[in-house]
């Protein structure tokens, strides 16, 4: 489509992606006039797993579109190394959730390809240019060079559906069927209709099957086969319908995988469908009695979240008399939390890091009114917020989490304690209820789920003061932190010993640095930070 800068917007102070659209589309109105409706959807659909369209430019005879900038790698320079089955399912079951996102509002993308899938440090997929690229145009085309020029127009030609390459009218099942291609590279290792020439590959495309995945990849597992297999139908009625669907086959198939034993999933998988049956069953049975629509409720409703959506941790305010409980009860959610594999915090210092690009020079309490405007800028998928009350003579915390960008929330947990020495058990048990909520099997909550007695200090005193360390941390006041660092480790001498706080030294150009954090909890911080000079 054009020329992609990194750019630096100005007014808003963050770095964005600036498209430079090719002069095919700016010499021709209708490509214009249709990018602008496009661009303009596009820029209202808010997915964490697209990358978000922030404006379009018209300057004299040019056109830009400026978008998200994402940092990372594509998928296809992921696929450069061997992924595990664990791995690509993580990544699969993305990218079908932004798929499905995307149509719903009304987008197509018709490039999906390994380019435009990016891979964030964090783990995170996002989908690049959803909804800009043009339909393959009608005008009959007198060689094969303007043939491969126009077609070049609606997508990339090895992962072009067969509706799409026969210029019939596309929908969703053209996305659907490229994400296959995509899916099948990536077990195979290699694309299933590359061939020798153009009119080859279009043959392949149009009129042979893939050789069987497994017979490309032994770990394959049979039911992702036939997930693959159907999504590369030739016919549109034996494809997908939609890509909802396709997300919840491929969620089912990871909850009832075990990935040490990969050969034995077919019999795992039986065992995960009986298993949902009888609950099911069962369910029906006690509605007859009064109690089925209430455990109905519990048990299959939908997923808040998809697995690795980013959270927004905002601020728990405190609401007593007890000033212990300034930033306690929100390190100590933060901790709590971060044991998770299926939610993503957002990081302290990409907190920081957003503040500033808003013009905030200090780290300010997030509340309702600066995690949502924060949310809607860094496409982050939800805000988390609190507050601890009395309520007679016991203590209450409460945990909202809120859709950003409708202000709606979408979830409410309480847990309530006697005295703050009892704050760690209430907090494991308003987390892990979270956590179930939010999408997270009980499965990957009960081993992913230690107590905070064992991976904190069991002083409220010192945490208090090793939360305000890590925000000075966070800021790159190492002045600031060490004092702190060290007044918490006075509080609890048992705070600097292993397991609990964990010292990374490096050295980068010669300088040395080192990171203190909690053990391991402070590893997906570690993981998130970028090397400064202060650090």
């Amino acid at each position: 489509m054009g020329e992609v800068y990194l750019a630096e917007d100005a007014g808003l102070k963050r770095q964005v992606a600036l498209k430079r659209i090719a002069p095919a589309f700016r010499t021709d109105a209708k490509s214009r006039q249709r990018l602008w409706k496009e661009a303009e959807c596009a820029s209202r659909l808010h997915d964490p797993h697209i990358a978000a369209v922030y404006d379009v430019i018209e300057e004299g005879d040019e056109v830009f579109v400026v978008m998200e900038y994402v940092e990372g790698e594509t998928l296809r320079g992921r696929l450069s190394r061997a992924l595990t089955i664990d791995e690509f399912l993580a990544i699969a079951t993305q990218c079908a959730s932004a798929l499905s996102a995307a149509h719903q509002a009304g987008l197509l993308h018709r490039d999906i390809k390994p380019e435009n899938i990016m891979l964030t440090p964090s783990g995170e997929i996002k989908t690049l240019d959803f909804g800009l690229a043009l339909e393959l145009p009608d005008p009959d085309a007198a060689t094969i060079q303007e043939t491969l020029e126009r077609a070049s127009f609606t997508g990339t030609l090895l992962y072009m559906a067969p509706e799409s390459l026969q210029q019939k009218r596309a929908d969703a099942r053209a996305d659907i069927f490229s994400l296959g291609v995509v899916f099948y590279e990536a077990l195979a290792g290699q694309n299933p209709f590359h061939r020798a020439g153009f009119l080859e590959t279009c043959d392949a495309i149009l009129y042979e099957e893939p050789p069987p995945l497994r017979e490309r990849n032994r770990d394959v597992p049979e039911e992702l086969a036939r997930i693959v297999g159907k999504m590369l139908a030739k016919k549109l009625e034996s494809r997908y319908a939609t890509a909802t669907d396709l997300r919840v086959d491929l969620e089912a198939l990871r909850q009832g995988m075990v990935p040490t034993k990969p050969h034995s999933f077919a019999v795992r998988h039986k065992l995960f469908l009986k298993k949902r049956v009888v609950a099911i069953f069962s369910t029906v049975l006690l509605g007859t009695v009064g109690l089925g629509s209430m455990l109905t409720y519990r048990h299959f409703r939908s997923s808040i979240l998809n697995e690795h959506d980013s959270i927004l941790l905002g601020d728990f305010e405190n609401h007593t008399d007890q000033k212990i409980f300034d930033g306690t009860v929100t390190e100590a959610v933060r901790q709590s939390l971060e044991q998770s594999r299926y939610a993503h915090l957002v990081a302290r210092s990409q907190v920081l890091e957003a503040e500033h690009r808003m013009g905030r020079s200090e780290m300010a309490a997030v509340d309702m009114s600066l995690g949502r405007e924060m949310c809607q800028r860094e496409n982050f998928r939800a805000l988390l917020l609190g507050r601890i009350t009395t309520s007679g003579p016991r203590y209450r915390i409460t945990a909202q989490v809120v859709d950003p960008w409708r202000g709606d929330t979408m979830l409410v947990e309480e847990a309530s304690f006697k005295s703050p020495s009892d704050l760690y058990p209430a907090v494991d048990e308003l987390t892990q209820r979270l956590r179930r909520h939010l999408g997270e099997s009980v499965k990957q909550v009960h081993e992913h789920a230690r107590p905070l007695q064992r991976v904190t200090t069991p002083s409220l005193e010192a945490l208090q003061v090793y939360s305000r360390a890590m925000e000075r941390y966070a800021a790159g006041d190492m002045k600031g932190f060490l004092p702190l660092a060290k007044g918490a480790i006075e509080l609890d001498p048992d705070f600097a010993r292993p397991p609990r706080i964990l010292v990374v030294f490096a050295v980068k150009r010669g300088r040395l640095g080192f990171l203190v954090g909690e053990a391991p909890a402070a590893l997906p911080d570690l993981a998130a930070r970028r090397p400064t000079r202060d650090r």
